[in-house]
C-alpha cells in the first residue's frame, strides 16, 4: 500500500508539473471523470482500465481525467461494477476499490444564452414617448465627465451610468467613482462565448492568465462564429477602459477575464473547470444564461458543476469564497420562473432579474423566490451601450437579464475594491441589505421581519452601487455558514384540484436550530417530490414562522411534462434574516381543474444561515449523486386528503439584528404531527422490537419449571403455522420493521379527509431581539406538524394516557372510553406496527394460508388421480394371511409360491411385473388379456376383504418369530421361477 501511495503522489506531482490543459478531441475519444481516493494511483487505475490518464481536473480534489479510444458504451463503469461483484476475500486488493466516483463524459448542447427575446405578447406594445433631456441633468453629466476625464463618445448615452433623462433611474455609480474605487484589484471573468482581447476597450484590462477556450480548447477564449458577440458585450458593461472607443465599464479599471463555454458542444467536466478557472484570482463569475427560457424546461448543473462550485464557494479567494452572478432569465413571457433553472435557485448564486430606463418590469425577465435584486436593462425602447466585437467597434443593442447580470458583478467588483476581505455571502448580505425598493404600489411587496421588502418581481429592489460601496466601508463581517436539515416528511396525498391546496406544515424549535449551531436564516431550500402527469398545472408557496410567503413554484402553461417533480430543490430568498424557529408551510396546489392529476409524495426543508458559534463550523461536505437517496429511512406521516385556503397576517417591520447571542440548546429527536379535522395522533415510545427482551435460549426452564419451546419464536404466535412457515413470516416481518424502525421514535399520523381553512397567529410587530438571554432547556423533541384542519395532536413519549389526546373525533372511544382503533384490523394483534405495517403482515399471512391451502389442494388432487391410474399404493406395502398369499399365488404362478409364511405384497408386485414380462412371450391374445384382468380384480376385492389381518411392515406382531421371518424372506427372495 506504500508503494501504490507513493506512486500516487508521484502521479499527482507529474500531473501538476505538466500542462494545465490538455486538448479535449471527443469525436475520436472517450473521457471519464474519475474520483479516486488519496491511496489510489492514476496511472495504475488507467492501466486496469485500459485508458490514458490525463491529469487531475483542476479545481476538484482527487478528480481525474481519463482518455481513450471512442466507444460506444460506458467501459469504466461496468468494469468498476463487476470489480466489487467478483470480490468476496475482504483480503483481497483491487486497485478500482480506490474509485469513489466514475462517469463518463458526453458532450452536450451548451446553455441559452439570455440575450433580448422577441416579444411574444399578441396584443399590441405600448407606445414608449421619448422624453427629452433634463437640462440640469445634461450639465451635470458634463461636469462629471470633465473631472473623471471621460471622453468615451458614447458615454452620454449610457443611461444605466447616468441618466440625464429619467432621473434616479441609473445604478447610482458616479459618486462612487468620485472617490476613486474604479474597480481596482478586483477581477471579473465573463462566463460566455469568448471575448475580443483585442478590442481597444477591453484590451488595457485584459487577464491573460484567467482565460481560456473549454470550446475549441486553447489559451485565448477569442470570438470565431458569427454571433459569438454576447460575451464581448457583458465584458464591456463591466470592464469598457476609460478612452476614447466607446463607453465606460461599471469597475472600469477592473481586470476582466473571458472563459468560453457556449459555442459548441460541451461536457461537464469542462464546464466544471471553467467555474473554478484561475479561481483565486477571478474574484467574480459573471453567467448570462442558463437553460431554455422556454417555460416548460427544468434543468440543473451535473453533480461534478456542482461540486466545482461549491468548491469555489469554499476555497475560491483564498477560503473567502467566488461570486457568482447569475442572470434570472427571459422566459417571463412564457410563463417560465427563475426557480426551475438551477443555477439561478442556488444558494451561491445572486440571482438578477432586469427593470427597464423607466423602472418598470420588462415583460422577459423571470420572476421567481430566488431572485436577489434587479438592475438596469432594455425595455421602454431602448437598449443597454457598450462594448462589441472588433478594434473599435459599439452596439446600442444589448439587453434581456444576460445585460443585467454583468453590471451587477460590475458593481460587486467596486465592492470588492473598497473591501477585499468580505466573504461571498457579506457580498449577499449587502446586496439584500442596500437594494432601493421600486414601484411599491404593485400590491405585491411583503414587509420581512428584519425590516425590509421584498418582491418575487424586482427580488429586495434594484442595485445601488453608492449605498453598497458605503456600507462595505464599515461592514462588520458575517460569521461562517451553518445549516439544518429537517427529515424527510412523507405526505402521499392525493393533490385536490381547483384554488385550495394541500398544506403539509413543519416545525423548527429553538433547540433543533441551536444542535444545528443556525443563528438566523439567510436561504431556505426545500426539496420535493410530486407526482403529476402534467407538471406546468402546480404551484407550491412556502409560508414561514413569520409569515412570510415564497411562491417557490409557479404554473406553466408550456410545461407538459407528466413526471411532476423529482428530488426537485426550490430556493427562496425571501426568509432572510428570520430566526426560522416555528411552523414552516409547504402548500401545494393543482389550480387547473382538468383530466391530469397528481400526489404530494414527500419534502424536506433546509435552512442556511449564521452559525451561531463560529469555532463550531464545518465544511459541507461535498454533493453526492445520492444525497437524496433516504427517503425511506425518516419518518412517515400518511394524509388521506387535506386542502386549506391561507390568510396571511401583517408581518412584523422589526429592524435587522445584526449578530444574534442566543444558543438554545440542543433537541432529543423530531417530532411530526399531521393536523386535519377527524384525527387522533400519538407518538409511540423509542422501543422497537429489535429492543425487545427475546425469549430463553433453547433447554432453558419456564415460569413453572418445565422446559420452554427450544424454538427461538415459540413466545410468539405461532398462526397455526409449521415452524418453517413462522420463520418465513416473522422474518418478513423483521424486514417490514426494518423499514419503517423510525415509526417507534417518530410519529406516525393518519389523517381523514378534509377541506379546510387556514390562518396564521398574528405575528410579533417588535423588533428583532439583539441579544436576547433566554436559554431554553433541551426539549424531548422537535414538532413538525402537517396543517390540514383543527384537529387533535396528541404525543406519548412512554405511552401513557396522561399524554394521550382527551379530544378524540367522534367514534374513536369504545364503551368504556378507552380510545379504539377503528381500522378494520383493529381486533387483530397490532405486533406494535403502524396500520400500514399490519396491513402488510396481514396481507403477507393471507397470501401465505392462500398458498399453503392450494399446496394441499393440489396433493390431494394428484393423489386421487395416481391411485385412479394405479390402485396399489407404491408407498405401503402390506403383509398378507396364508391363505391370501396361496391364493393370489395359485392365481398368478401356481405352485412357485409354496411355503407357509405370509407373503408381502411387495413380493406379489416383483412376480407381477417380472412374470408378466416371461408371459407376454407365450400368450398375446386379446383373450388372455381379458382374462387376467378380471382375475386381477378379484384378487383384489379378496385382499381389501380382510384388512383386520394387514399391517405395514416394521410394525410389531406377537405371533412373529425369528424363524418365520427367516422363512419369509427366503420366499420373497425364490418366489419367481424361470
Amino acid at each position: 500500500m506504500k508503494v501504490t501511495a507513493a506512486i500516487g503522489l508521484l502521479s499527482l506531482a507529474a500531473a501538476a508539473a505538466g500542462a494545465k490543459h490538455t486538448p479535449r478531441n471527443y469525436e475520436t475519444n472517450d473521457y471519464y471523470v474519475l474520483e479516486l481516493d488519496s491511496s489510489t494511483a492514476p496511472d495504475l487505475v488507467a492501466e486496469r482500465l485500459g485508458l490514458r490518464h490525463e491529469g487531475e481536473l483542476s479545481g476538484l480534489d482527487g478528480h481525474h481525467i481519463f482518455a481513450g479510444k471512442r466507444a460506444e458504451q460506458d467501459i469504466v463503469k461496468p468494469e468498476i461494477q463487476a470489480s466489487r461483484r467478483r470480490k468476496r476475500d475482504l483480503d483481497g486488493f483491487d486497485i478500482l476499490d480506490g474509485v469513489r466516483f466514475a462517469q463518463r463524459q458526453v458532450p452536450r448542447a451548451p446553455w441559452e444564452k439570455r440575450a433580448p427575446p422577441p416579444v411574444m405578447k399578441p396584443e399590441p406594445q405600448p407606445v414608449v414617448v421619448r422624453q427629452e433631456v433634463d437640462a440640469a441633468l445634461a450639465q451635470q453629466q458634463q461636469q462629471l465627465m470633465k473631472t473623471l476625464g471621460i471622453n468615451d463618445p458614447i458615454f452620454d448615452v449610457q443611461w444605466h451610468l447616468f441618466n440625464p433623462v429619467q432621473k434616479g433611474h441609473d445604478i447610482n455609480v458616479t459618486g462612487v467613482w468620485m472617490e476613486g474605487i474604479t474597480g481596482q484589484n478586483a477581477t471579473v471573468a465573463i462566463v460566455d462565448d469568448g471575448l475580443d482581447m483585442y478590442s481597444g476597450d477591453l484590451k488595457p484590462n485584459y487577464y491573460a492568465a484567467g482565460s481560456y477556450d473549454f470550446n475549441d480548447h486553447r489559451d485565448e477564449p477569442k470570438p470565431s462564429l458569427a454571433d459569438d458577440r454576447h460575451g464581448t458585450r457583458c465584458a464591456g458593461e463591466v470592464s469598457a477602459a476609460k478612452n476614447d472607443v466607446c463607453g465606460v465599464g461599471v469597475a472600469y479599471d477592473s481586470k476582466i477575464a473571458g472563459l468560453r463555454i457556449l459555442s459548441k458542444l460541451i461536457s461537464d467536466a469542462d464546464e466544471a473547470v471553467a467555474m473554478t478557472y484561475d479561481y483565486q484570482h477571478n474574484d467574480i463569475y459573471s453567467c448570462s444564461w442558463g437553460p431554455p427560457d422556454d417555460g416548460r424546461s427544468m434543468d440543473a448543473p451535473g453533480i461534478l458543476i456542482k461540486r466545482a462550485m461549491l468548491k469555489g464557494i469554499q476555497d475560491g479567494r483564498n477560503g473567502l469564497g467566488s461570486i457568482y452572478v447569475f442572470a434570472s432569465g427571459n422566459g417571463a413571457a412564457k410563463e417560465d420562473n427563475c426557480n426551475f433553472d438551477g443555477y439561478t435557485n442556488s444558494i451561491y448564486s445572486i440571482t438578477v432579474g432586469a427593470v427597464d430606463r423607466t423602472g418598470q418590469h420588462p415583460y422577459y425577465s423571470e420572476k421567481c423566490s430566488a431572485q436577489m435584486v434587479v438592475t438596469y436593462s432594455s425595455g421602454a425602447g431602448d437598449s443597454i451601450h457598450t462594448t462589441d466585437v472588433g478594434p473599435d467597434a459599439c452596439t446600442d443593442a444589448h439587453g434581456g437579464t444576460s445585460a443585467a447580470a454583468p453590471i451587477g458583478a460590475g458593481v460587486y467588483a467596486l465592492v470588492l475594491s473598497a473591501r477585499s476581505d468580505l466573504s461571498w455571502r457579506d457580498m449577499q448580505w449587502l446586496a439584500m441589505d442596500t437594494a432601493v425598493p421600486i414601484n411599491l404600489d404593485t400590491g405585491e411587496w411583503q414587509d420581512t421581519i428584519i425590516g425590509k421588502k421584498f418582491s418575487h418581481t424586482f427580488g429586495y429592489g434594484k442595485i445601488d452601487a453608492y449605498s453598497m460601496v458605503q456600507a462595505a466601508k464599515t461592514w462588520k463581517k458575517v460569521k461562517a455558514q451553518a445549516w439544518y436539515y429537517s427529515p424527510w416528511v412523507h405526505v402521499n396525498t392525493a393533490i385536490p384540484q381547483g384554488k385550495d391546496g394541500l398544506a403539509v406544515s413543519h416545525e423548527v424549535t429553538s433547540d433543533a436550530l441551536q444542535q444545528a449551531n443556525l443563528a438566523r436564516v439567510e436561504h431556505v431550500t426545500v426539496t420535493m417530490n410530486v407526482n403529476h402527469t402534467q407538471r406546468g398545472d402546480l404551484s407550491v408557496d412556502l409560508i414561514s414562522p413569520d409569515g412570510i410567503v415564497s411562491h417557490i413554484a409557479t404554473t406553466r402553461k408550456n410545461d407538459k411534462d407528466a413526471n411532476g417533480y423529482v428530488d426537485w430543490t426550490f430556493m427562496s430568498v425571501a426568509h432572510w434574516g428570520e430566526k426560522g424557529i416555528g411552523q414552516w408551510t409547504v402548500i401545494v396546489k393543482d389550480s387547473v381543474s382538468n383530466q391530469h392529476q397528481g400526489t404530494f409524495i414527500d419534502f424536506h426543508i433546509k435552512l442556511w444561515g449564521e452559525s451561531i458559534d463560529e469555532k463550531k463550523a464545518t465544511k459541507l461536505p461535498m454533493p453526492e449523486e445520492s444525497d437524496d437517496n433516504d427517503h425511506a429511512k425518516i419518518q412517515t406521516t400518511t394524509v388521506a386528503a387535506a386542502t386549506t385556503s391561507v390568510s396571511h397576517p401583517p408581518q412584523d417591520t422589526g429592524s435587522l439584528e445584526a449578530h444574534p447571542t442566543d444558543h438554545p440548546d440542543r433537541p432529543a429527536k423530531v417530532k411530526t404531527t399531521m393536523t386535519a379535522v377527524a384525527e387522533a395522533t400519538t407518538e409511540t415510545s423509542a422501543a422497537t422490537p429489535a429492543q425487545t427482551s427475546a425469549s430463553a435460549p433453547p433447554g432453558t426452564q419456564g415460569a413453572q419449571g418445565a422446559p420452554t419451546n427450544s424454538n427461538w419464536i415459540s413466545w410468539l404466535p405461532s398462526f397455526g403455522a409449521s415452524t418453517k412457515a413462522q420463520v418465513w413470516i416473522y422474518g418478513a416481518l423483521a424486514l417490514i420493521e426494518s423499514d419503517d424502525n423510525d415509526h417507534a421514535k417518530i410519529q406516525t399520523t393518519t389523517v381523514a379527509a378534509a377541506t379546510t381553512s387556514v390562518s396564521h397567529p398574528p405575528q410579533d410587530t417588535g423588533s428583532l431581539e439583539a441579544h436576547p438571554t433566554d436559554h431554553p432547556d433541551r426539549p424531548a423533541k422537535v414538532k413538525t406538524t402537517t396543517t390540514a384542519g383543527a384537529g387533535a395532536t396528541t404525543e406519548t413519549s412512554a405511552a401513557t394516557p396522561a399524554q394521550t389526546s382527551a379530544s378524540a373525533p367522534s367514534g374513536t372511544q369504545g364503551s368504556q372510553g378507552a380510545p379504539t382503533n377503528s381500522n378494520w384490523i383493529s381486533w387483530l394483534p397490532s405486533f406494535g406496527a403502524s396500520t400500514k405495517a399490519q396491513v402488510w403482515i396481514y396481507g403477507a399471512l393471507a397470501l401465505i394460508v392462500a398458498f399453503c391451502s392450494g399446496l394441499g389442494i393440489w396433493f390431494f388432487i394428484a393423489r386421487r388421480r395416481k391411485l385412479r391410474n394405479s390402485p396399489r399404493d407404491d408407498y405401503e406395502f402390506e403383509l398378507l394371511n396364508e391363505d391370501e398369499s396361496e391364493g393370489l399365488n395359485r392365481g398368478e404362478k401356481g405352485a412357485a409360491a409354496g411355503g407357509k409364511g405370509r407373503r408381502t405384497r411387495g413380493g406379489e408386485l416383483y412376480d407381477a411385473f417380472a412374470g408378466g414380462s416371461d408371459d407376454e412371450e407365450e400368450f398375446v391374445g386379446e383373450g388372455y388379456h381379458d382374462q387376467e384382468r378380471s382375475r386381477s380384480r378379484e384378487d383384489r376385492r379378496r385382499v381389501s376383504g380382510d384388512d383386520e389381518e394387514q399391517h405395514v411392515i416394521g410394525d410389531d406382531s406377537d405371533d412373529d418369530s425369528d424363524d418365520e421371518v427367516v422363512d419369509e424372506k427366503q420366499r420373497l427372495g425364490g418366489g419367481r421361477q424361470g
